[in-house]
């Protein structure tokens, strides 16, 4: 049975490559001008330069509020989000 207490989370996932990393940008239904971007890194000490045009508005890599359980529990806005992390 679905939990009530959660909603479906609507995105778009769009997946390419850059370098030898694996890019997903993740747009969200409701956020029209920011995404999540994700990429799996071999170590914690590598680096990875993207391209001019993506800005990085902040970390959210361990932070529990971006993960899907919680995302289904509560959406934040995109002025949620601004607010509480910019």
């Amino acid at each position: 049975r679905r939990d009530e207490r959660t909603r479906t989370i609507e995105k778009t996932r769009h997946i390419f490559s850059f370098g030898d990393f694996t890019v997903e940008i993740d747009k969200y239904k409701g956020w029209d001008n920011i995404a999540a971007l994700e990429v799996e890194l071999p170590s914690r000490d590598a680096t990875l330069t993207l391209p001019a045009f993506i800005e990085i508005l902040f970390e959210a890599t361990g932070n529990f509020a971006f993960s899907n359980a919680c995302l289904a529990e509560h959406f934040p806005t995109e002025e949620d989000v601004r607010r509480l992390y910019l």
